[in-house]
């Protein structure tokens, strides 16, 4: 949605999962403590730097979650850089992740392999998106997280991936980075305003029509949580849920 809202500039160059094959197995083995902070920022250098430096656009964007990991190596390449926290209710995130990419996120078979491969001296999977989502500690251990079945993990990914976001941002100064409701985005022009004039892009109220309907859905389809799964949310993501505002909001259902 992202990708295609900012595409409709035209002096900005805007990618989804920019090189996602390379930079997805990097902010997973940064976040894992598996390469430091000099190897990633000479893969930034080598990957986002040279595709910006050719780049014939003013602006340049990534609108991709797998970048949430590296915000500080990003910063610290790219001091004018500007970003943009767009949080969405945890259990249509959730849900979506589950239903609808399944294989491709935390399936069982890859996330076993990542861990042995990792803690077992195992063979190093390939770098293909399904292999590479960070096994996080939950409750201070890999192993506490290996025990969870795929829809908590993708929960334990949902809490953690937020607050590290918003901890990262938190020293930021309102020019740096924003932070929007995506519930609140589709539904206020007031809000969309907010998000261009952070940009620094010209206002063009007939854009935000490209906010109002879902894009990249392989699966056209609202899957509700069932009861297992409402106990295991609520379990993993109730305080991150909390700190975001959206204890209280009703669950809803997307229309396609």
């Amino acid at each position: 949605m992202m990708e295609r809202l900012i595409s409709q500039f035209d002096d900005v160059e805007v990618h989804h999962e920019y090189l996602c094959n390379i930079i997805q197995p990097l902010a997973t083995k940064y976040v894992m403590g598996q390469v430091d902070k000099k190897t990633v920022k000479d893969i930034i250098n080598s990957t986002y730097s040279a595709s910006i430096k050719y780049s014939d656009k003013s602006v340049w964007v990534d609108s991709s979650n797998k970048i949430s990991w590296l915000i500080k190596p990003l910063k610290e390449i790219f001091s004018d850089a500007k970003f943009i926290h767009l949080i969405r209710d945890g259990r249509r995130v959730t849900s979506s992740y589950f239903n609808k990419l399944n294989d491709e996120c935390y399936s069982p078979k890859c996330v076993k392999i990542l861990y042995d491969s990792i803690f077992n001296e195992k063979d190093i999977p390939p770098p293909e998106k399904k292999y590479w989502w960070p096994i996080l500690k939950y409750k201070g251990k890999e192993s506490n997280f290996m025990r969870l079945n795929q829809y908590e993990q993708i929960c334990v990914h949902w809490t953690e991936i937020n607050k590290l976001i918003n901890k990262e941002l938190s020293g930021f100064g309102k020019s740096e980075s924003i932070q929007i409701k995506l519930e609140e985005l589709t539904h206020s022009i007031d809000i969309y305003k907010s998000l261009i004039d952070f940009m620094e892009l010209p206002y063009n109220p007939d854009y935000f029509e490209a906010l109002k309907t879902p894009h990249n859905v392989n699966i056209p389809k609202s899957f509700s949580l069932n009861a297992s799964q409402q106990e295991s949310f609520w379990k993993i993501s109730k305080e991150t849920m909390d700190f975001f505002n959206y204890l209280n909001e009703e669950d809803y259902e997307v229309r396609y």
